[in-house]
């Protein structure tokens, strides 16, 4: 009985002497021989010591074939070999597990996300259309190829401290950006990082900043101008929040205080931004111009402002009041001081909208920063937001005037042009402001004959509107004195319509 047994295990073994070999050697067994040629070797030494052979993935769950030894079995494209895999159908090939969570829960990945094969498809990357000569982003563009390693591995080529050099690999070559697009393409980005405060921080080993996918996703990578991107401009500010509101992550991180001092990082910027001018211009008036965390920061170059330079980040929009504040004695004051220019008055962040009450709150000596103007600053302060409101004050009642000639139906273009002339100047007084020069101020504010202000065209407009009541009322004297002739002529054709009609009832 014993003999027998032994007699067929010999015979199985001579029946199918592939299958006991492959289990032993497979793929691996022949591609990692020395005499094999380097391009077939190499991804086998890869994937030996990769996460997928770790986790009990062969070459064929991913190349098809047959695990085995025997070279036509192993390659026939009867049993699914494909080779290398094109980038078309990567993300399918990698979604066969990667997308199906009870799958991966079999490897012992149950805590992994999936979904990521489905996600490239719906992105920028994975709607590129073939162009001939170049590989179009797939799995491995990222990834790498047979020995992937975790992103938590260093040796990863998505590791946090490699994702800029990864990316950079297509978006820093011009030749390869061009060829899927005719639309004007940047290649300096990983440069700007680089000069960032975060690339900064990366460099010096900090893996908790922020980095490419940080901002623009993983897999569902979308332009800027898709709504949905997290790079689009109504999404920034939280996307920008998803690190800078979380106290946890942004422990340990300082700025530097107006007195020197080191103060932590704050964590409030988001919330605060959703409270200013420049998110209300945004999301309710539908302006996707307006500034968002990218703007004054900056996207790829993401820097904080210093003190002096936060003037000229405003400048980028404000261009006039920044040309009124730069030569103020007031700026010099401010620099002397340490506090930052605009923002010591109109905050940051938070943006107030500017008005009488920031003015106002000038001239009691307060601002949004905690600086406390001189007393000189303060009275100017007063003395602006008097002849501002005079101003303002004096073209509503002037536009009253106007709209009750109107009314009359007389014909007050004129004076309509003299009023508008009028609010442009006070549109320039309120701007003037940041001159913090009087003689300017009073220069929109009153003018002279030359060069008139806007009281002195709310004047005008006043007298055309004063004369229009005038020519009102000699229209009124006019039209009576004509309304009586008319009368008296009625009058004397029905007496001598009555004086005819009795003559003609006479008899003979």
């Amino acid at each position: 009985m014993r003999t027998s047994g032994v007699v067929l295990a010999l015979w199985l073994t001579f029946l199918f002497p592939v299958v006991v070999r492959a289990e032993s050697n497979g793929c691996i067994g022949c591609h990692i021989d020395d005499t094999m040629e380097e391009r077939a070797r190499i991804p086998a030494e890869r994937f030996k010591d990769g996460v997928h052979a770790k986790a009990g993935l062969g070459c064929i769950d991913c190349h098809g074939g047959r695990n085995s030894d025997e070279f036509m079995q192993a390659h026939s494209r009867k049993n699914g070999f494909r080779g290398k895999i094109k980038s078309a159908d990567q993300p399918e090939v990698c979604g066969n597990c990667h997308d199906d969570p009870s799958r991966m829960a079999g490897f012992g990945a149950a805590d992994l996300a999936t979904g990521q094969a489905d996600r490239f498809n719906r992105s920028v990357h994975g709607s590129i259309s073939p162009v001939e000569g170049f590989e179009t982003p797939a799995c491995t563009s990222c990834h790498g190829t047979h020995g992937f390693a975790a992103p938590s591995d260093e040796s990863s080529p998505v590791h946090p401290a490699r994702v800029p050099e990864t990316c950079a690999r297509c978006h820093s070559d011009l030749t390869y950006m061009r060829a899927f697009t005719s639309a004007r393409v940047r290649v300096d980005q990983l440069i700007e990082y680089r000069t960032s405060i975060h690339g900064q921080r990366l460099a010096k080993g900090d893996e908790k900043v922020a980095v490419c996918s940080s901002c623009h996703a993983d897999h569902l990578i979308l332009p800027a101008s898709d709504s949905r991107s997290s790079v689009h401009p109504l999404n920034v500010a939280e996307t920008c929040g998803r690190c800078h509101s979380d106290p946890e992550q942004m422990k340990g991180y300082e700025i530097s205080a107006p007195d020197g001092t080191s103060l932590p990082l704050p964590t409030d910027q988001q919330s605060r931004y959703t409270e200013s001018v420049h998110y209300a211009a945004m999301t309710e008036n539908g302006d996707l111009s307006a500034p968002t965390c990218n703007d004054c920061h900056g996207n790829h170059g993401a820097t904080p402002p210093e003190v002096r330079a936060v003037a000229t980040v405003c400048a980028q929009c404000h261009s006039r009041p920044a040309e009124l504040f730069t030569p103020s004695e007031i700026r010099k004051d401010l620099d002397t001081a340490g506090f930052p220019e605009c923002a010591t008055c109109h905050g940051h962040h938070r943006i107030v909208p500017p008005g009488d009450a920031l003015l106002a709150g000038i001239a009691r000596g307060e601002t949004v920063a905690g600086w406390t103007p001189l007393p000189a600053y303060r009275a100017d302060a007063q003395g602006f937001l008097d002849g501002i409101l005079g101003l303002k004050a004096r073209i509503d009642a002037v536009e009253e005037t106007v709209a009750a000639a109107e009314n009359y139906g007389m014909d007050l273009t004129k004076a309509r042009l003299e009023l508008t002339r009028a609010r442009d100047h006070l549109i320039r007084a309120r701007v003037m402001v940041h001159a913090f020069d009087p003689a300017q101020m009073m220069a929109e504010l009153q003018g002279t004959r030359e060069e008139p202000g806007g009281l002195i065209y709310a004047e005008r407009a006043q007298n055309l509107a004063e004369l229009a009541f005038g020519e009102r009322a000699y229209r009124r004297k006019g039209m009576g004195f004509a309304l009586a002739i008319i009368a008296c002529l009625m009058v004397a054709l029905i007496m001598k319509i009555r004086r005819m009609e009795s003559r003609k009832a006479q008899p003979g």
